[in-house]
């Protein structure tokens, strides 16, 4: 499974960095009768959030929210499910943000189903009228999305969305120069790095700031090192 990092991009060999996965959302909500369409942010299991969209109104604008999740795991009758768990609501006009769940087998293989929970987990039992079939649940690349497709979720002048253009870019070599200098090829090579990071982000920033103090910790161990 390709790993993308969107908002902490490094291209680094002796730093092992937590890498992000991105997935498309699609869901109906039971409560307030929209669907809502949103992207996913996947660190860890301790660090996931999702940004979504409402359809636009009959004058073209579209309202939105952002929620940080948490993953977890749990075994009922011999099926394993993974669940995406929403933190609490900060507003007050907000819609009830679902869990997503999701069965998987003993090899790690996802079912096609998600399914949108709008209850707390913690209650006793999942009543199904509680529940809805997302339409969809799905990992994207973003070396196959273009602009047009994340101003779907970001205005362009946003920070997030140009922090995922900047990743982007420096994933499709975008960004080099044309002109080309041959080296010798008996030169010593030198390695660099690039760290695009969104500390100042209220969602992720804090997962972020620690990040990047790894990247500079491992910084300063290649350094001793004779590469």
């Amino acid at each position: 499974m390709e790993k993308i990092i969107l908002t902490l991009f490094a291209m680094i060999i002796c730093v092992a960095l937590k890498a992000q996965t991105l997935y498309e959302v699609k869901y109906y909500d039971i409560d307030d009768k929209e669907t809502y369409k949103g992207l996913f942010f996947y660190t860890d299991d301790d660090n996931c959030f999702l940004r979504c969209v409402t359809k636009p109104d009959n004058k073209g604008r579209y309202s939105y929210w952002e929620r940080s999740y948490t993953c977890g795991f749990e075994k009922e009758d011999g099926v394993k499910y993974l669940y995406f768990v929403p933190g609490q609501n900060k507003r007050r006009d907000e819609p009830i943000i679902p869990a997503f769940c999701m069965a998987y087998s003993d090899k790690g293989e996802f079912e096609t189903t998600t399914w949108a929970i709008f209850q707390n987990l913690e209650d006793d039992e999942i009543l199904d009228e509680n529940m809805q079939e997302a339409d969809y649940f799905r990992e994207v690349s973003l070396r196959d999305k273009d602009e047009e497709y994340f101003q779907q979720f970001y205005d362009e002048d946003e920070p997030m969305y140009k922090q995922i253009m900047s990743a982007r870019a420096l994933l499709l070599g975008q960004g080099s120069t044309e002109n080309t200098v041959q080296s010798d090829p008996n030169a010593p090579t030198t390695m660099h790095f690039i760290v695009v990071a969104a500390t100042q982000d209220a969602t992720i920033g804090p997962s972020v700031e620690t990040d990047l103090k790894l990247v500079r910790k491992g910084e300063q161990g290649c350094r001793q090192e004779d590469l």
